[in-house]
């Protein structure tokens, strides 16, 4: 996923390599996650690495899962870093996503994310919840 640096001013890839996990404790990578194992009630995990903090692990929990309707929420289960300052310990770095399909290529889709620190507040307070409308397109993970 790409997104526009502010402060370097050109556009970067925030996610750089994720994979799916066996469990939380495993950092084999396995195969892709197949749709049967995308059940609701059932907690996944994966590794993400982005350009900035390196490596954590998450949870991915289903809240519910449907052909035209997914819901599910993550959090770090490992501390996430900056350099080698930790910047959230495991469980303050929280998010839930709703994906809709509005037609056969067409799905919607929302994220809200939640800080748990010392002193609880939304990151949508400086990154408001962002709806979108796209057709995924083969190549970059990129919406028009």
């Amino acid at each position: 996923m790409r997104y526009w640096s502010t402060t370097h001013q050109r556009c970067q890839t925030l996610i750089v390599d994720a994979h799916a996990l066996p469990g939380p404790a495993d950092g084999r990578r396995r195969k892709d996650l197949p749709p049967d194992e995308i059940a609701t009630g059932k907690s996944l995990y994966f590794q993400q690495e982005d350009n900035l903090s390196g490596q954590a692990i998450y949870r991915m929990h289903i809240q519910s899962a449907s052909p035209d309707r997914l819901v599910f929420n993550t959090e770090n289960i490992s501390v996430v870093r900056y350099l080698m300052w930790p910047l959230f310990s495991p469980g303050e770095l929280q998010s839930i996503c709703f994906l809709k399909r509005e037609s056969v290529d067409v799905w919607r889709y929302c994220v809200r994310g939640v800080r748990k620190t010392r002193v609880p507040e939304p990151i949508s307070r400086y990154n408001p919840v962002r709806w979108g409308i796209g057709k995924p397109r083969s190549g970059p993970s990129k919406f028009t």
